[in-house]
């Protein structure tokens, strides 16, 4: 069976409704209680307390859950097919290591994980941004320290003597602060503090499930002995079809993020893969992913020519 069945046939089930307002009621008597006991502790009792509102803030946040769990599932019951997924499809993987799912935003046809270093700004999906507020960052913090200089020698030269000296001398040790300050912020900004990432951005649950990938392009890196990043990358070339973008849209209002789940035949460190056109769409409501949709992709080339015939008609 491949990676992306396993994942479509993965549902989690949930109670009944019924049993999840009993859980929710239950769930609110019990913050009830909680609530009442802390107020009964002395000042002493602090510990008692602090660890009474531990147990309190852990039912709000299963009440707040099973809420909201509720909520998207009322909203997803006019989808055909809508069902909550479990995460393990993106554990699975292929020999070499390399994963057997790939997430696409809906905002970049790339899903890359690299061993590439890179610093705060100088990131994957940035591009020229990031030189551009690196620079940026730079001149502002050159002219506020240039202006304050100016305000400072301003207030002594308005006042007296002592007044005059000492702010011209704040004004010089505020000069060589800010200029520190500007080049440390130049080498933070730009200096490779990361030595792997992962695009698009996934949710922390969803990103966990690929941190044994990086690892294994970190092996393979340090037994080739390449000083240059190594990277699986791939590519979303197909077009989605009307009806399907339809229900993403739909979905872009019930969830978080809505993502694009699809299943490349075979990764290389050399080339870019495209996955063939079997995708899942899927919503992520925060804390569960759900399933939104399944399509065949129209291929590109078969996209093309079918505007062309239709703008010769």
């Amino acid at each position: 069976m491949s990676a992306l069945k396993t994942l479509q046939e993965s549902e989690m089930l949930l109670p009944a409704e019924e049993e999840i307002l009993r859980d929710v009621q239950e769930g609110k008597a019990r913050v009830s209680r909680l609530k009442e006991k802390r107020r009964c502790l002395l000042g002493i009792e602090q510990v008692a307390a602090d660890a009474l509102r531990e147990q309190e803030d852990e039912s709000h946040t299963k009440v707040a859950d099973l809420r909201r769990t509720s909520k998207l599932r009322k909203k997803m019951s006019e989808t055909k097919g809508a069902k909550i997924l479990s995460l393990d499809a993106f554990r699975l993987r292929n020999r070499d290591g390399s994963p057997k799912l790939a997430v696409f935003s809906l905002k970049h046809p790339d899903f890359t994980i690299s061993t590439e270093e890179y610093g705060l700004l100088d990131n994957p999906g940035n591009g020229r941004l990031a030189d551009i507020v690196g620079y940026a960052l730079i001149i502002a913090t050159f002219i506020g320290s240039i202006a304050f200089f100016e305000m400072m020698f301003h207030w002594g030269r308005i006042g007296w003597f002592w007044e005059g000296l000492v702010g011209g001398v704040a004004g010089v040790v505020a000069v060589v602060l800010e200029c520190l300050i500007m080049f440390d912020l130049a080498g933070w900004i730009y200096h490779k503090t990361h030595d792997a990432w992962l695009w698009p951005i996934l949710p922390k649950e969803m990103a966990s499930c690929y941190e044994d990938v990086i690892e294994t392009l970190r092996e393979k890196k340090r037994v080739m002995g390449s000083k240059k990043g190594l990277e699986w990358k791939a590519s979303y070339r197909g077009v989605i079809p009307d009806e399907v973008k339809g229900k993403i849209k739909q979905a872009r209002r019930i969830f978080k993020q809505v993502f694009i789940v699809a299943e490349p035949e075979k990764w290389s460190l050399e080339k870019v893969t495209y996955p063939p056109g079997d995708p899942l769409v899927v919503g992520w409501d925060g804390k569960l992913l759900w399933l939104v949709d399944s399509f065949d992709t129209t291929p590109l080339e078969e996209y093309v020519k079918l505007e062309y015939a239709t703008k010769k008609e």
